[in-house]
């Protein structure tokens, strides 16, 4: 089993952290992660590996997936200790993706790069530094719910919001191979985040037979995940995204 050691103290995960934005539009400004990032050691969205293991692990057995040799993205990885912990659990073979210069290169201070784990600098909206059908499982943990931050009336999104998440899917699912499984943890609501996984906003990729748009080429299943109030109702959700074929790219 691989295993990655932090320098920093992970009981404390959250170093110098900054105040919250006066807006939550600065959340989608690469200038407010860069400045975030060169303060703030780890801090992690949403939930950790330890909340998640079990889903990852089933959506790798619904798709035949080994995790000592599945190859693994994720995308808009910010300081999160999600990839390190899934190394250290025995996924062989993971790169972690953030377009801000300053969270990468703290991320490869703590946790230093091996020949199956790596850190890059890069846009999940543009994944051209990979291949088409380069990995068999792709996560993004709260990363599309930064560009949901100007997404306006959530009835008639911002068209450029629109854009940008059918480029990210576009690219995810490039990278992906059939088969594969692309998985997304988010605070919205299956409602609505469905509409952008599937292209339903004015998509390409038309309805299949269960009347669903299917622009990406993946079938798509969410559920609920007990999220900072574990007894009660408030709840993040579990996306998960099997291809079946290849989209539109």
């Amino acid at each position: 089993m691989s295993s990655l050691a932090s320098t920093t103290d992970t009981n404390h995960p959250s170093s110098s952290h900054p105040p919250l934005p006066s807006s939550n539009s600065a959340y989608s400004r690469l200038d407010y992660w860069n400045e975030r990032f060169t303060s703030e050691k780890q801090f992690e969205w949403l939930l950790n590996y330890s909340d998640l293991k079990s889903y990852i692990s089933h959506a790798c057995t619904r798709a035949g997936l080994n995790k000592t040799i599945t190859s693994v993205l994720l995308v808009g990885c910010g300081n999160s200790t999600l990839s390190p912990d899934m190394y250290s659990d025995g996924y062989q073979n993971v790169i972690s993706l953030d377009y801000s210069t300053s969270c990468i290169e703290s991320m490869k201070l703590q946790f230093p790069e091996t020949d199956n784990f790596k850190w890059v600098l890069g846009d999940m909206t543009n994944l051209v530094d990979f291949k088409a059908a380069q990995f068999d499982l792709v996560i993004d943990k709260a990363a599309m719910d930064a560009i949901m931050v100007e997404e306006g009336d959530v009835w008639n999104p911002d068209t450029n919001v629109i854009d940008m998440a059918r480029k990210m899917c576009r690219e995810i699912s490039r990278v992906l191979r059939v088969g594969g499984m692309h998985l997304q943890v988010s605070f919205a609501q299956p409602h609505f985040r469905r509409k952008y996984l599937e292209g339903g906003h004015g998509g390409e990729g038309g309805v299949d037979s269960s009347g669903v748009y299917n622009e990406f080429g993946w079938d798509l299943t969410d559920e609920p995940v007990a999220g900072d109030n574990k007894d009660g109702c408030f709840h993040h959700f579990f996306y998960s995204m099997h291809k079946k074929r290849d989209g539109k790219w």
